[in-house]
């Protein structure tokens, strides 16, 4: 089954976003949309693997990725777990990014599945608060199937 994560063209209106290193938007996408990457924002992954595996043509060694992914923790792109190996995208669910909230109960039941997965870190806790904090606007049942 094929997976899709949404990324919307406001990036480029985004204020720090436009600006970035050539190197740091490069990182993002890939963090972003690589295969680990999943409809919580939250995945477990380690930054030598995914350098190794963005450098099969040999253009990207793990120095020049670390210097993209050091680039966009200091912007705020996203947080990193470094002991949980967890990749965190804090702006994941905010409310203009309606694109990555849940459409359906389904949606969030299968958020449940990929939450047993991943390890306990800070970041879970931040995106534990995002979530609830979406669904508070939702339909009851939505949010039972979160507390679920």
């Amino acid at each position: 089954m094929a997976r899709y994560m949404p990324v919307e063209t406001f990036i480029w209106n985004d204020d720090k976003f436009p600006y970035a290193s050539d190197e740091c938007q490069d990182v993002w996408f890939h963090l972003f949309t690589n295969p680990l990457s999943n409809s919580l924002g939250l995945y477990k992954a380690s930054v030598a693997g995914l350098a190794e595996e963005k450098n099969r043509n040999g253009s990207w060694p793990l120095k020049r990725y670390r210097e993209g992914f050091n680039e966009a923790i200091a912007l705020g792109f996203l947080e990193y777990d470094e002991k949980a190996m967890l990749i965190y995208f804090p702006h994941f669910f905010e409310a203009s990014r309606r694109a990555n909230h849940p459409k359906s109960i389904n949606a969030i039941k299968n958020w449940g599945r990929l939450w047993r997965e991943i390890p306990d870190s800070p970041l879970k806790g931040k995106c534990y608060h995002a979530l609830k904090g979406i669904l508070q606007g939702y339909a009851q049942g939505m949010m039972v199937a979160f507390e679920d």
